[in-house]
């Protein structure tokens, strides 16, 4: 029972953390000095206050048929996977992308949209999670091969809002994919408990993530005050 308490204290802390990531990157969205992404990047937190929300509604309140939460939550992460997909193919435009990231994208997309196919929606599917997951974390690696390889010498990475956004990304991705590739098994074999431990995790990664997030934001905000001030 406590660690159900203590899921439910972690989700309302990460909704304000959403909420706060939500508001910096919708103030920033008009900004033409800043990276081409930050005019639709607010949709990402705003995706995923839609997901908080759903989940207060259906699995803290009981106010959702527990039927219908699910539903919308794997909707709902169909259209994160879609956002932030979209986030990286900006982000890497300026540059030829490899053939090899469209075509798993590509992939990713045609298994989610098989398992949306041959599964009940109204079920929880962690291998949608999973796959998600597999395919973020690959661009992820993608952006660090090229950061490494692309890189310009006076580049800080402190300052870099970019870098901020995608190690958030990773971070999430990274240790999430495990928990939710073996979730089935560790209901299975340890029982509920551990099933609810790793939504606790999960939960704490994904506050860990939009804070790393709003360190973005307020980086991309000290480079706008620091350009606003050499125009001056």
């Amino acid at each position: 029972m406590t660690i159900v308490i203590v899921d439910k204290i972690i989700v309302v802390a990460g909704t304000v953390v959403l909420l706060i990531a939500f508001i910096l990157a919708f103030k920033l969205r008009k900004r033409k000095d800043l990276p081409i992404y930050f005019s639709f990047f607010y949709w990402i937190p705003f995706n995923r206050l839609l997901i908080s929300l759903n989940t207060f509604l259906g699995s803290i309140f009981k106010i959702v048929n527990q039927h219908n939460f699910i539903f919308f939550q794997n909707w709902l992460n169909l259209a994160e996977y879609l956002l932030v997909s979209l986030f990286f193919f900006k982000l890497f435009k300026k540059g030829n992308i490899n053939i090899l990231i469209k075509i798993i994208f590509i992939v990713i997309l045609a298994l989610i949209a098989f398992l949306f196919y041959i599964n009940d929606l109204y079920s929880w599917l962690p291998e949608l999670y999973s796959v998600y997951n597999f395919g973020i974390f690959i661009f992820c690696l993608y952006y660090y091969y090229k950061l490494i390889n692309d890189a310009e010498p006076t580049l800080k990475l402190w300052a870099d809002p970019t870098f901020w956004i995608v190690t958030g990304l990773f971070l999430y991705a990274a240790i999430t994919l495990p928990l939710f590739a073996l979730k089935d098994y560790l209901w299975a074999n340890f029982g509920v408990l551990v099933a609810y431990i790793t939504f606790v995790i999960t939960n704490v990664i994904i506050i860990v993530e939009y804070l790393l997030f709003i360190k973005a934001f307020r980086a991309a905000k000290d480079n706008v005050n620091n350009t606003d001030k050499e125009s001056v």
